[in-house]
């Protein structure tokens, strides 16, 4: 059907200049089964356009009539049968009438009087016509009407105005196109090609299928928040109002564009034609669409923002288990995950072996400032306690300095806080010496010589984690339940990002090949969901990356629980 739409469109326009947007609204209106006002002054091709369409339906019944105050409704409707009023009934004569036509233009539309206001009505909305005490269905596809002013002050016009669904302001063609008009009447309108006609019944089907086509909530709220701001925007102007019965009509437009474009769910490009039908006023046609247009982008921004959400929640619980640094573990070309080293160097070492042969102790300061030269260094035999505790009065914990990437000498602490004692377990005995001062402390030894090489500890991008070792039963099993509650998020977030690709995918098409928008004027569009999509791509990659570090930190304090057992083990 899209490819014959796409001929149709072509054949409609053919000697017509600067009209493709209305011939591709009148088109569209009548594949919904609405209705269409053109809005315009005289001579600017209303009739030419409805009497196009017509030629769309094959065998299809064509009515064209000028309305004045003085019609009457015989004109419009047919007149009595003189031979149904021997039998005392009122049945009107329809055929070649509007009650037996597929299309009707009908032009100076709001100059009808309330004499044919009621069965008009009843016909352009319900298809529905009385004939005597009859009421019977009529295939009238659709009514184009003609006016060159609209019915702001008449309440008794105002139901008639709502009845066209869509609404398009129409002018003389522009004046550097006047050229192209007058050469434009050596290419003659030939009809429309015989392949490309619709019979009643494929039109009245589509009617039906119509409602098949879904609306996702995402975007339906989309509408709520565009009829919501025209509320705001036009409290003062009643005549600008739309009526429930409008915006719940809108939605077959939509629906209309979505099938006939091959698919069976609106989308933004689709919400974009409500900009010919949430307008009133002619005066405010241009805000209008502004308002339209600016809230279209923003179903997938909030799909984008939860899934940052999401993200942001469970790293929130990671930095609450002490976990510090960049929120993804940066990896090198091949992939390896990255740590840094005691100089800073980025290694793919986890296990944080270092070349003995270059540093064979490791240089911590006193409180003095001191380097304290340690022997056998090893994690395990750390001890934390809470910051009030910084200062023990007894001589059994001695607190740890270290040089900070400044060159400061800071107090160490571990990753929840917690300032680092080196516990004692004997009292030292002191030995003399002219260069320094030995301290033996069970089999460590501590050096206060000044030494030539000390270690900067860097801030660190990536991995630091050193927990306390009286903590790390805990430890463990709150990284393993955050290691499993991150995986069990991720096809969630995982899903989201799914739906953000699609339908960036389907926009990116739907800007090339929709039948009914202009794609230069909704490019923001395709690039706004890019956006989107670019900025879920990273939420995702993190995501991955955070169940992945969790893994490598609950790798780690396995290991320094395996080794803290050994240590004592070995006394």
């Amino acid at each position: 059907m899209k490819q014959k739409i796409n001929e149709l469109i072509t054949e409609l326009n053919s000697g017509l200049i600067e009209r493709e947007p209305h011939i591709k609204e009148a088109l569209l209106t009548m594949l919904a089964g609405e209705n269409l006002l053109l809005v315009g002054p005289p001579g600017t091709a209303k009739s030419e356009i409805a009497r196009r369409l017509s030629s769309v339906i094959q065998d299809g019944n064509y009515f064209e009539y000028l309305l004045t105050k003085f019609t009457t409704p015989e004109e419009i409707f047919g007149p009595y049968s003189i031979e149904e009023m021997k039998n005392d009934k009122l049945k009107r004569k329809v055929d070649s009438y509007l009650p037996t036509s597929n299309i009707a233009f009908l032009d100076e539309t709001f100059k009808a009087n309330s004499s044919i206001l009621n069965s008009l009505l009843t016909v352009m909305n319900e298809k529905l016509f009385r004939n005597d005490a009859k009421t019977e269905e009529v295939n009238l596809l659709s009514v184009i009407g003609a006016t060159n002013e609209l019915p702001k002050e008449s309440e008794e016009l105002k139901a008639l105005y709502d009845r066209f669904l869509t609404r398009m302001f129409i002018d003389y063609v522009s004046e550097e196109n006047r050229l192209q008009l007058l050469l434009s009447e050596n290419k003659k309108f030939e009809g429309v090609s015989i392949k490309n006609r619709f019979k009643v019944e494929e039109l009245q089907k589509f009617h039906k299928d119509i409602e098949r086509v879904k609306l996702s909530s995402e975007n339906g709220q989309i509408i709520v928040n565009i009829d919501k701001e025209l509320k705001e925007r036009f409290n003062d102007n009643d005549f600008e109002t739309i009526s429930d019965r409008r915006l719940k009509k809108a939605l077959r437009i939509l629906k209309a564009s979505a099938l006939s474009n091959e698919r069976d769910e609106v989308n933004v490009l689709d919400i974009s034609l409500l900009s010919n039908i949430f307008w009133s006023d002619d005066e405010n046609r241009e805000e209008v669409e502004k308002i339209v247009l600016s809230n279209l982008p923003t179903a997938d921004s909030q799909k984008a923002s939860k899934m940052n959400y999401l993200y942001e929640k469970q790293f929130q619980k990671f930095e609450e288990l002490g976990i510090s640094g960049d929120k993804a573990q940066e990896r090198n070309e091949q992939g390896q995950p990255l740590f840094l080293d005691r100089d800073g160097k980025k290694t793919t070492d986890s296990e944080r072996k270092y070349d003995d042969s270059k540093i064979k102790e490791m240089h911590l300061q006193d409180a003095n400032g001191e380097y304290i030269y340690w022997y056998n260094y090893q994690p395990d035999f750390q001890y934390s306690r809470k910051k009030q505790d910084s200062h023990p009065d007894n001589n059994q914990y001695k607190l740890v300095y270290i040089t900070d990437s400044k060159g400061k000498v800071v107090s160490a602490q571990n990753d929840k806080g917690e300032f680092i004692y080196v516990y004692i377990r004997s009292k030292h005995t002191a030995k003399e010496s002219k260069s320094s001062m030995v301290f033996d402390v069970n089999r460590s030894r501590y050096n206060c010589s000044q030494v030539t090489h000390q270690v900067k500890i860097s801030n660190m991008q990536n991995i630091s984690h050193q927990p306390s070792t009286k903590d790390l039963r805990f430890f463990i099993d709150d990284l393993e339940f955050l290691s499993q509650q991150t995986s069990d998020k991720l096809p969630e977030v995982q899903k989201i990002f799914d739906e953000i690709k699609t339908n960036r995918d389907d926009i990116a098409n739907s800007l090339q090949t929709h039948l009914w928008v202009d794609s230069q004027k909704l490019s923001f569009i395709g690039d706004s969901v890019e956006k989107d999509l670019e900025e879920a791509t990273k939420v995702l990659d993190s995501f991955i990356k955070l169940i992945d570090t969790v893994e490598l930190y609950c790798k780690k304090a396995v290991d320094d629980r395996e080794n803290y057992k050994k240590s004592l083990k070995n006394g």
